[in-house]
């Protein structure tokens, strides 16, 4: 299994190489300098997509 492509497209990784990482129950992947992460909760998922539409700034990227 490899890091589903809209998972890539959203974060602008579309051209890199994803490698899962140990640990992490499988789920983690770092593309180039980027690590993702599932989230768990929808809950949580909903609160925090409120929070990073507003967010804007050097060294981190937020799939919109």
């Amino acid at each position: 299994m490899d890091l589903p492509v809209d998972v890539r497209t959203a974060f602008g990784l579309s051209g890199e190489t994803a490698v899962r990482l140990p640990g992490g129950a499988g789920v983690c992947w770092q593309v180039g300098d980027v690590v993702c992460k599932p989230g768990q909760s929808t809950v949580v998922a909903s609160w925090l997509a409120e929070l990073y539409a507003e967010l804007d700034g050097p060294g981190f990227t937020v799939a919109r």
